[in-house]
């Protein structure tokens, strides 16, 4: 009797083993499949932890701000969002709202990247505070890395479904260049030229095209340096670009009007509406746009 039940007993520790044995596999199983799709989505981890992280926080009555998170995540986010969102494929507007998105992060993060300058101990708090701006640089680039092929094919696939609008032309335009302070115009590929041209032909009458063209070759043909008595010299280092540059101004200079378009801000909030986002972030990523600094940037480095 004792026998049996001892064996009974094993049996059932046996029998729960298995169980156990059987559940850790299985989460092995969903966690390798999980790595698996993470590893090939366009989002990354980051965007998943983002999501969870979001809902957690919400469910305890705590919020968290995309806006607010480093420019990797912000990235990833996007990215995840736009590939939930079929009509970021088929709607030009909401395909070039999302384009506007993976174009540069929120800022709001920045107030995470304040630092304190010691040397100034007896000025006020307010007069010591800067931006790490080393820091901030590089997430700014790393958010680039991430997002500017995603960026270019949503643009194009804007221009693709709706060709004869010229608002989409201006914006993708725009936003075949990175601004970064310190180096002014970066192409986001080497086929950016064509893409104005084809800008051109869309929206004649327009000067923008041509703008943005003749300020990137001036500012890659030119160096500004000084001679022996320190007098400011224009020493011209690529006389091709520097050529083609002027002929792109005086081409631009014969065009009736320079527009930079209107419904950005419209384009956006169409792409964030059918995000997972709530109205007051909706508003604010879509706020965060900066189409008219983009614009009036160019038009300053024509000084």
């Amino acid at each position: 009797m004792v026998m049996r039940l001892l064996s009974s007993q094993k049996l059932g520790y046996l029998k729960k083993g298995w169980h156990l044995i059987l559940l850790l596999l299985v989460m092995i199983v969903l966690g390798l499949r999980l790595a698996f799709v993470l590893h090939d989505s366009p989002s990354g981890w980051r965007g998943f932890w983002y999501d969870w992280k979001d809902s957690a926080l919400r469910l305890s009555g705590q919020t968290t701000m995309i806006g607010e998170e480093i420019p990797p995540i912000q990235a990833e986010y996007w990215l995840r969002q736009i590939s939930q969102i079929p009509e970021t494929r088929t709607d030009p507007q909401i395909a070039m709202g999302a384009a506007w998105m993976l174009d540069s992060p929120q800022i709001y993060f920045y107030v995470n990247y304040l630092t304190t300058d010691p040397s100034g101990s007896g000025l006020p708090l307010q007069l010591r505070r800067k931006l790490d701006e080393e820091a901030i640089h590089s997430l700014n680039s790393e958010f680039e890395s991430i997002c500017h092929a995603a960026c270019l094919a949503q643009s194009k696939t804007a221009t693709d479904l709706a060709p004869d609008n010229v608002e989409l032309w201006r914006q993708r335009a725009l936003l075949q260049f990175h601004i970064a302070n310190d180096y002014g115009l970066i192409p986001r590929h080497a086929n950016w030229l064509n893409v104005l041209d084809e800008g051109v032909a869309h929206d004649p009458e327009n000067a923008l095209y041509d703008y943005l063209a003749a300020v990137y070759l001036y500012h890659q043909s030119v160096e500004h340096v000084w001679d022996d008595d320190f007098n400011p010299i224009l020493k011209i280092t690529e006389p091709e670009k520097f050529e083609l540059s002027k002929q792109r101004l005086q081409a631009g200079l014969k065009k009736p009007f320079l527009r930079f378009g209107t419904t950005t801000f419209s384009s956006t909030l169409a792409f964030v509406e059918d995000t997972s986002l709530p109205l007051e972030e909706q508003l604010r990523a879509a706020g965060s746009r900066s189409y008219l600094y983009r614009g009036q940037y160019n038009i300053t480095r024509l000084i």
